[in-house]
């Protein structure tokens, strides 16, 4: 019984003791309320101001954000490697000069490499890297009487998953086929033609030869595609084909996506193969992979694409904006890189709107916060 009746007291005082924090508790809300209302009061002015620019900061922030948002979507050929495999996988670019040009079998080499280093298990059926790559020329392009001259883009590998382009009719080249004569048309070099879009399986000739129409797209009308001179006649056949009536013609553009469990893992491989001898530009040390030595004295830009439009990256750009965007180099950069540059701009001067908004509510809130304890 004794036992039974001193767990009841502690029970019994359990009880009291929390009732009497939860009454002590009600009180400061009480009075923190009543000061706080009369703080309000004293300096509604203060407060209304304060809480209007607030209000209005993350509505903009909101509408900043959303418009970010949008932005990226509309560059999506940057971000292919989130399609490709998810956020494990980065995307990297390499640009350079005719001069300076890449040539087939050191990109064979380098594939080699990347599927000796990402090996997939007999259980596995999902590749770990995918490439690309791309040379520009010209071409005249005949039917019958008519003719049309556009820029043409030799393309290799999987570069229309890196590239994809709004079909009207037909399909993409593959350029894995053994028959090299395809050609993809764009809507207003069809209509020039044949007067019609719905034109695939038919011919077109370069020079006197026939090549077999793979499709007609349509061309994107929006600003950064005609400033970034996507606005023209442009013509899509493969490397070899491009080479043919070019003889000047070299691959300037390769692009590969591929495993990156370590953040820049990818754009260090890349490097080290390209550039062994160049600097990291996140200032990380240099990651031996156990790649032959090359010839370092080549001019060759490498980019993570992937990567381009995150946080760090705006700021570096916001701290060097009007200069990161010019090229003073020989190297020769494609529309679709010109294109992410100038939505890269664009982001650029939303995310400082971003800081300053952000900025504006921390404000806001500090001097809220300073009127209250000053009352108090």
């Amino acid at each position: 019984m004794k036992i039974g009746n001193w767990i009841k007291d502690i029970i019994i005082n359990i009880k009291r003791s929390i009732t009497e924090k939860i009454k002590k508790l009600r009180q400061k809300m009480k009075l923190f309320f009543t000061e706080l209302g009369s703080c309000f009061y004293t300096n509604k002015r203060t407060f209304i101001k304060s809480g209007l620019i607030l209000f209005i900061s993350l509505i903009f922030l909101l509408v900043l954000n959303l418009i970010s948002f949008s932005v990226i979507k509309n560059v999506p050929d940057q971000n292919s490697c989130l399609e490709w495999g998810g956020k494990d996988y980065a995307q990297v670019s390499c640009y350079t000069s005719r001069a300076d040009g890449f040539h087939t079998d050191e990109l064979m080499r380098f594939e080699y490499e990347m599927n000796k280093m990402l090996k997939t298990s007999e259980k596995e059926n999902v590749s770990k890297w995918t490439d690309a790559y791309s040379g520009k020329g010209k071409l005249t392009v005949t039917n019958g009487n008519t003719s049309v001259e556009g820029v043409a883009y030799g393309v290799g590998n999987n570069f229309f998953f890196f590239h994809p382009l709004q079909l009207l009719n037909g399909s993409y080249i593959d350029t894995k086929n053994v028959m090299k004569d395809y050609i993809l048309l764009d809507e207003e070099a069809a209509w020039r033609l044949f007067g019609s879009s719905d034109i695939a399986g038919m011919y077109a000739y370069i020079n006197g030869e026939p090549h077999v129409i793979a499709g007609v797209y349509k061309q994107p009308k929006s600003w950064p595609n005609k400033a970034a001179g996507n606005g023209e006649i442009t013509f899509y056949v493969s490397y070899e084909v491009l080479k043919k009536y070019n003889e000047d013609a070299a691959i300037t553009c390769y692009e590969v996506i591929m495993e990156n469990a370590v953040k820049h893992y990818a754009y260090r491989y890349v490097q080290n193969y390209f550039q062994p001898e160049a600097e990291n530009t996140d200032g990380a040390a240099k990651v031996d992979l156990g790649l032959s030595d090359k010839d370092s004295d080549r001019e060759i830009k490498i980019i993570e694409t992937s990567d381009r439009y995150s946080v760090q990256n705006r700021w570096k750009e916001l701290k060097n904006f009007g200069v990161h965007s010019m090229k003073l180099d020989e190297i020769i950069y494609p529309f679709w890189e010109n294109i992410a540059i100038a939505y890269g701009t664009v982001l650029t001067l939303l995310f400082f709107f971003q800081i300053v908004e952000w900025i504006t509510v921390v404000l806001c809130i500090v001097i809220m916060i300073i009127k209250i304890h000053r009352f108090r």
